[in-house]
């Protein structure tokens, strides 16, 4: 595609940057809510799928994460790109909040597990196991993360 035909849809790099961000961040959130809610699967099953999810195709971004890859790419002058990263990982976490209190309620997950801090832990965990397994010679943070995670939510 030559810059002449990226200018004509796009009138600024800033422009295309946001587009580039809306379709990743849409495309993510599709396949999220895709995982989170297979019938037939449990709570703890539906988040390991996200897990399973977000680690395919981990090797194909800089810091095994594309959010955190675009992130930090990213100029400060394009904060729109950064505040919206950030507001996908929040939204996320509320995501995951409902599944966790939902996990509460069918008794699939202990009474006094606290779905928001816990939601927190499962985010934090997955991105960080995402940028250590691409950041380090051992490959196998992702299946050592989400078991203890699994684990934790018993």
């Amino acid at each position: 595609v030559s810059k002449t035909n990226i200018y004509y849809h796009f009138k600024s790099k800033e422009e295309l940057l946001g587009a580039v961000t809306e379709r990743l961040v849409g495309r993510y959130e599709e396949l999220i809510r895709e995982a989170g809610s297979r019938s037939g699967l449990t709570i703890p099953q539906r988040i390991a799928a996200i897990g399973d999810l977000l680690m395919r195709g981990e090797d194909d971004f800089l810091g095994g994460c594309p959010f955190l890859t675009l992130y930090v790419q990213t100029s400060r002058e394009a904060g729109f790109v950064r505040e919206r990263i950030g507001r996908f990982f929040r939204e996320q976490t509320v995501y995951l909040e409902a599944l966790l209190a939902e996990g509460v309620r069918s008794g699939e997950l202990r009474a006094s597990l606290e779905p928001g801090p816990a939601a927190a832990l499962i985010v934090s965990g997955i991105e960080g196991a995402l940028f250590l397994q691409h950041a380090s010679p051992d490959s196998t943070y992702m299946q050592q993360v989400l078991p203890a995670l699994a684990q934790l939510l018993k």
